[in-house]
């Protein structure tokens, strides 16, 4: 079932309850839902994002003492929950490993790139000392 759990933070999670327990729940795949507002609409945007996007684990697990409430999700937020999930999530994983390698690849490897990150990190502690 798709529920929806309100954080303490105010932050709000969709996915799949795979458990619920005394002292937390499991999630699986959960997306954090954002609210966006634009000039353009006296309503606000919703959208999904994965949470945790760089966790390898795709399910997690929520303390209860940090939870303020847990609900159904409505059909039609479970029905754009399915949706993201089924067309977007390998994509999206796909999109932030080959991103993240880039840079390492690109970034770490390049000697000029790494003398300058090595002089702002000299510049950083010395900048440290001063304070």
């Amino acid at each position: 079932m798709v529920k929806i759990i309100k954080l303490q933070n105010n932050c709000e999670i969709i996915g799949s309850m795979v458990e619920d327990n005394n002292d937390s729940v499991v999630i699986d795949n959960p997306f954090s839902i954002n609210y966006m507002f634009t000039a353009a609409s006296d309503r606000p945007i919703i959208g999904l994002l994965r949470y945790m996007p760089f966790a390898e684990e795709r399910q997690m697990s929520f303390q209860k003492s940090g939870i303020i409430n847990i609900a159904n999700a409505r059909t039609s937020m479970s029905n754009y929950y399915d949706v993201i999930l089924d067309s977007h999530l390998s994509d999206i994983d796909d999109h932030v490993d080959n991103e993240l390698q880039g840079i390492v690849d690109s970034d770490f490897e390049d000697e000029n790139n790494s003398d300058t990150l090595q002089a702002i990190l000299e510049k950083m502690n010395t900048n440290d000392r001063m304070h």
